[in-house]
């Protein structure tokens, strides 16, 4: 197991990084450009960057070949825990404590971040 998350872990973050950039622009753009509500462009981008992380996370992180409609539910499964998580955490940090919306933001990322990984590893690409 070890072997498999020393593997993975690196391939993840790469992967990690680039959703993260195309979820965090696209939350800068609608909420401070179109003045999109927090909780809707932080949506917009999340959903964003878990499309274009599965895509990369199925083909190269884990080496899937071929689409599997399971790992597919799997992945959308273990996102959408972490994407209620990290706006639950958001909405309390911004619409409760008045935090800065762009800072908690990050905060949110990191949190799913570590929870998907923690998904994808255990249970849609467990071996």
């Amino acid at each position: 197991m070890r072997q498999s998350i020393s593997k993975s872990a690196p391939k993840f973050l790469v992967v990690g990084g680039i959703s993260t950039v195309l979820n965090y622009s696209l939350f800068y753009v609608l909420h401070r450009w179109m003045q999109a509500n927090v909780i809707l462009s932080s949506s917009s981008g999340y959903v964003f960057g878990l499309v274009v992380g599965f895509i990369l996370n199925h083909y190269w992180t884990y080496s899937v070949e071929k689409f599997y409609w399971s790992k597919a539910a799997g992945y959308l499964l273990v996102y959408s825990i972490s994407l209620g998580v990290s706006q639950l955490f958001l909405h309390v940090a911004v619409n409760k404590a008045g935090l800065n919306a762009f800072l908690m933001n990050v905060v949110a990322i990191g949190i799913s971040t570590a929870l998907n990984f923690i998904g994808l590893q255990f249970y849609t690409y467990r071996k």
